[in-house]
């Protein structure tokens, strides 16, 4: 358990002490190899796993990213751990999901799934839905993207609950969290490049382990203690990782002094109380090193649901770097249906005559997971018009 201090304070659950999360798989069925490809997660429809146990991807994905045989362990295991934590404060677990999009450029189709996704499932559950403007990579900002993402989700009836936290005013809870690491002996400094790391085939062998090197022009690594070799998936039941990316020690802080991704996220999701992430399955791979962040701080590990992705017309997954346009400010019901019709929701027989709040009323109460693709699919080409369309029409 971790000491009263003031790294303990910026986490606001009750905290347990860790338990190894995923045994180590046998075989093939890994995701996480370096010919990881976002937009090649889902290339072919798949009997769903709760009703299939034994499920696999084809063999012509296998290399890419593949479902094992499906075991309710790990998710039997966190459900036993948040158990314990309602028993030990005799409350019931509120449920909080949480959309957080990065600066990086305006939302787009692919950004209103992974948003209208997490919206869904969190109002079908009766919670809180967050939002969090995760501005931790400057360089890559667009000046006033943020705003008009907010503004974006309200035009679309996607209103959240409490304040937008901005990663950008976080870096205190940052700072302390890699003093305690420190102090725990759980990370260190490391000078090596991208060149070296790509020379051994992608991933980091562990050199600066040992080698106490001076904080000076150095990055810093989370020292693996706990690896997590599978977790497991509401939508895609449970998936393995790659040995190397399990066991890697990955950089927590870069060494331009920029906090890293994998851990402004755990943090901010920990302070937030996120009990789970609904997000698009470009995000598998990370997920194994966030629970192990999880682990490593002594916080409980949110449940995760990987939605499909949105692909452009080469197949590739829309995205601000791919140039996806931006979302109409016209009437937003359209856009909303092709957005249910992505994730195979029902939809009312005559929603032109709803309005946008009782759209989305609606969708929420015939929200269900068992509908959801498991694979990707081409963006419509009626959604690129609206979205390339002052108001978008079906």
């Amino acid at each position: 358990m971790l000491e009263d201090t003031g790294f303990q304070r910026l986490f606001s659950s009750q905290l347990f002490d860790p338990q190894p999360f995923g045994s180590k798989p046998s075989g093939s069925q890994l995701f996480g190899s370096q010919s990881f490809a976002a937009a090649q997660l889902f290339s072919a429809a798949q009997p769903r796993a709760s009703q299939f146990p034994s499920a696999q991807l084809p063999e012509t994905q296998q290399p890419v990213v593949q479902q094992a045989v499906i075991q309710r362990s790990a998710n039997q295991q966190l459900s036993n751990q948040r158990s314990a934590n309602q028993r030990a404060t005799n409350q019931p677990t509120e449920y909080i999901g949480r959309f957080a999009p990065s600066p990086s450029g305006d939302l787009h189709f692919g950004s209103l799934i992974a948003a209208l996704g997490s919206y869904l499932q969190a109002r079908a559950q009766g919670g809180k839905w967050l939002v969090r403007i995760e501005d931790i990579d400057p360089p890559r900002e667009v000046p006033g993207a943020a705003s008009r993402i907010l503004a974006a989700l309200e035009h679309y009836g996607l209103h959240w609950d409490g304040p937008v936290i901005y990663q950008s005013q976080r870096h205190e809870a940052y700072r302390a969290t890699l003093n305690w690491l420190e102090q725990q002996g759980l990370s260190y400094y490391c000078t090596c490049t991208r060149s070296r790391i790509h020379q051994l085939g992608g991933f980091y062998d562990g050199y600066c382990r040992d080698r106490h090197l001076p904080a000076s022009g150095a990055a810093i690594r989370l020292r693996q203690t706990q690896p997590v070799y599978a977790f497991y998936d509401k939508l895609l039941g449970e998936l393995h990782a790659h040995p190397a990316l399990a066991q890697e020690d990955f950089i927590i802080r870069r060494r331009d002094g920029l906090f890293a991704y994998n851990l402004a996220v755990v943090v901010d999701d920990a302070f937030q109380g996120v009990t789970e992430i609904v997000r698009g399955a470009d995000l598998i791979e990370p997920t194994v090193r966030q629970i192990a962040l999880y682990q490593q701080l002594q916080h409980p590990v949110p449940s995760y649901i990987h939605l499909p992705l949105a692909l452009n017309n080469q197949g590739n997954k829309l995205s601000k770097q791919n140039h996806a346009p931006p979302l109409p400010n016209g009437d937003p019901r359209p856009i909303l249906i092709d957005a249910l019709k992505f994730l195979r929701q029902p939809l009312p027989e005559y929603w032109q005559d709803l309005d946008l709040y009782l759209l989305l009323r609606y969708a929420v109460e015939h929200w269900t997971l068992v509908s959801i693709p498991l694979q990707g699919a081409i963006t419509p080409q009626k959604t690129q018009r609206h979205s390339q369309s002052k108001h978008g029409e079906l």
